[in-house]
């Protein structure tokens, strides 16, 4: 009886463990999908940061991506992470600091990004739009 016990035991807490490290790995994806998202907005690789999407019908409308071209950001930080319970959406807030090429003031943009899990792919996917310089 005993053995079986702790069998079950040891079963639940291998279970729970397993649970952990996919938690853990899922945020440690979205860390890294995070950074290269923001570096690609940060060097000017706007058509690169559009790639972070999931595109939901084949005629979406794609940004002005020469609009875009006149932007360039100077600095950004992350100011906070808001994390869904079960650990499947993510809303990020970054402050941007950049100015368009043609004028010299710069300026700020808080930028309000969502994110969502796709289990099926495995990866994390922006629901929101790029910023709006």
């Amino acid at each position: 009886m005993c053995k079986f016990a702790v069998t079950g035991i040891v079963f639940i807490l291998l279970i729970l463990g397993c649970a952990s490290m996919e938690t853990g790995e899922k945020m440690s994806h979205f860390d890294e999908t995070s950074r290269a998202y923001l570096r690609a907005i940060r060097w000017g690789e706007y058509e690169a940061a559009f790639a972070f999407k999931k595109l939901k019908a084949r005629d979406e409308e794609l940004p002005d991506f020469e609009n875009y071209r006149t932007v360039q950001v100077t600095n950004y930080k992350v100011k906070q992470t808001i994390i869904s319970e079960d650990k499947s959406r993510i809303i990020q807030i970054v402050d941007f600091q950049y100015y368009r090429t043609n004028d010299v003031t710069v300026k700020n943009l808080i930028d309000r990004q969502k994110w969502e899990y796709d289990k099926e792919e495995e990866k994390w996917f922006l629901q929101s739009h790029l910023p709006k310089f």
